[in-house]
């Protein structure tokens, strides 16, 4: 096994550019790699995200004088009889 390291690691020295191409090749590779899969997760959960903003909605039923006066009355005052309008819809 001493054997093949430091033949290894002779081979290595030897053939200076050959070692600092096929580096760089496998770090330009690895970082390409990074790259791609970075912006495919991140369309995925844009996506995914898109997907239920579109798919969910979101909606408010207000008393009709809230709007009046909504900037002094609590969360509490805003519909008084709820199991009614639920049934309506």
């Amino acid at each position: 096994m001493k054997y093949l390291l430091s033949f290894a690691f002779k081979n290595l020295t030897r053939y200076k550019r050959r070692t600092i191409i096929t580096a760089g090749a496998i770090a330009y590779g690895l970082m390409m790699f990074i790259i791609m899969d970075s912006i495919l997760i991140g369309a995925e959960i844009d996506s995914e995200r898109n997907l239920f903003e579109y798919e969910t909605g979101s909606a408010q039923i207000y008393a009709p004088g809230y709007w009046k006066d909504r900037n002094q009355m609590g969360i509490k005052h805003l519909i008084q009889e709820p199991e009614k309008l639920v049934a309506g819809l």
